[in-house]
């Protein structure tokens, strides 16, 4: 049984796929607990798929989940970001492209819009789980406000290697690709 079924089975919705809260201390007794971005309860995972998703906060601390609850079957198409076990293995056997660690790394899908299936390596990036959550939070910003991130706030010259603050796509900001950003800039460096 997958995490999302255990859930469903923990959350009993009614036929209309409305459920009652579920705390934190519930599911992570029945064996769900999660790291930082969900899995089996994020908003592009295997539940968010069939039902609406609900999630309320803890309110002092440290902002985490403080339940969950089923509200309704999803008519939406959610994106499958699921991304091949070879490829995830090959990415993250690699150093962050930011801070070149090897530690705690992730698989990361460079178009944070998600504006096309990954189906290639090339298409993929590892990032440090640090370096991840921030890019999370800065595409989230681009998607929401749709202005996309200035790298001159890191102290770059420029914020972008390609479109502008307007554009609606991934290619070209600083999180799209990191390695590639700094190599196009620093090719542009002139020494004195």
């Amino acid at each position: 049984m997958t995490k999302a079924e255990k859930f469903i089975q923990l959350a009993s919705p009614n036929e209309n796929g409305i459920s009652r809260w579920v705390t934190r201390e519930e599911w992570e007794e029945a064996g769900l607990a999660h790291n930082n971005g969900g899995d089996w309860n994020r908003s592009d995972g295997p539940l968010a798929k069939k039902y609406i998703i609900e999630k309320q906060y803890t309110t002092s601390g440290i902002r985490k989940i403080a339940a969950i609850r089923l509200n309704g079957f999803n008519t939406e198409k959610i994106r499958d970001h699921v991304i091949n076990p070879s490829i995830r293995q090959t990415v993250v056997s690699r150093p962050s492209v930011i801070l070149y660690v090897h530690s705690q790394n992730e698989c990361d899908h460079k178009d944070g819009r998600y504006s096309e299936k990954a189906v290639n390596i090339d298409q993929f990036q590892c990032l440090s789980k640090a370096e991840n959550d921030a890019k999370r939070q800065h595409c989230k910003n681009c998607r929401n406000c749709n202005k996309r991130f200035d790298a001159k706030v890191l102290g770059y010259k420029v914020g972008w290697i390609k479109g502008d603050e307007d554009s609606n796509f991934c290619e070209g900001c600083y999180w799209y690709d990191p390695y590639k950003f700094n190599e196009v800039i620093s090719n542009n460096v002139k020494i004195n």
